[in-house]
């Protein structure tokens, strides 16, 4: 069942366009990821589907109410961490969710659940101001996902945390992902992405420059290849004649995107019948990095 839809999503400031005309969906049940690098327009994205912004153009919708027409019934819809969670300092964890609960008419079973779910038992009693940036993560998410909303949007939610929170905040994500919650996740960490998301939006400027899914290629037994010769440009149109697309990455390195580990061998026989000395030839692993530095001009 979908349940955002993003239909030309357009930002502007002052005349200047901040997001550009951006399409897409998550399932639910989907983990997506939002990769860019920082003055993307990640953040203000999120802000315009959790109505902290309103959009300058275009449709936002999530089961089919619209943000403009329906917010009250949207945003019931909706749990989030844009940034970093803030939280009186001089109450207690529990203090804080039981204010949220109370507002949200969430229950207290509901509540000691999320409280368990999310490893706070121990901590939840104690004032914030004794939490760790990891602990405040933590809390953070407990209210987001307090009151079961079908989407969770989390701005960085790994910053601050250590190898073990990442783990149990990553085993979280897809347990919820896996109880039917759409998780939609923007991240500098790409290897976390990769780990855990089903799909990722890639944006640079504004823009969507791609929505990659994520372990596809390995399914599928295909990986990319990369080839160094002493004669690119010769290299090069035999390859494209007879193996399909290729490109040049730098001066005498080919890569070629999607083909059978099986095919090593033909290439490497073909280029020395054409007296083509190979300088290197190893297997590359088609990385959510790989692909977003290669679609912003930068070298993977």
């Amino acid at each position: 069942m979908q349940v955002l839809q993003c239909n030309q999503v357009f930002k502007s400031i002052k005349g200047k366009a901040i997001l550009k005309d951006f399409t897409f969906s998550i399932q639910a049940g989907e983990i997506v990821g939002l990769v860019g690098p920082n003055g993307a327009g990640k953040t203000t994205l999120m802000r315009l589907i959790t109505g902290l912004s309103r959009a300058s153009g275009g449709s936002i919708s999530i089961k089919t109410m619209n943000i403009e027409q329906q917010f009250a019934g949207y945003i019931k819809e909706v749990g989030a961490i844009i940034e970093t969670p803030l939280f009186y300092p001089y109450l207690t964890g529990y203090q804080c969710l039981n204010y949220y609960a109370k507002l949200r008419r969430v229950s207290q079973e509901r509540l000691h659940a999320v409280v368990q779910l999310l490893g706070l038992s121990e901590a939840i009693h104690k004032k914030v101001k004794a939490y760790s940036l990891g602990m405040r993560q933590r809390l953070g998410l407990a209210q987001a996902v307090l009151a079961e909303p079908s989407l969770l949007i989390l701005d960085e939610p790994f910053n601050g945390l250590d190898p073990s929170g990442v783990a149990e905040l990553r085993e979280t994500l897809k347990n919820m992902a896996g109880a039917g919650t759409a998780v939609f996740l923007s991240s500098h960490t790409l290897n976390e992405l990769e780990a855990i998301c089903d799909r990722a939006i890639l944006m640079n400027q504004g823009e969507l420059l791609q929505i990659k899914e994520l372990g596809a290629d390995t399914s599928e037994g295909l990986v990319n290849m990369s080839v160094a010769t002493t004669d690119d440009t010769q290299a090069l149109a035999l390859i494209k004649k007879h193996f399909g697309a290729v490109q040049i990455r730098q001066e005498h390195t080919l890569i070629l995107s999607g083909t059978r580990p099986d095919t090593f061998a033909d290439i490497l026989l073909m280029l020395r019948e054409h007296n083509i000395k190979v300088v290197q030839m190893k297997e590359e692993r088609n990385s959510l990095e790989n692909t977003f530095m290669t679609l912003i001009g930068g070298k993977p």
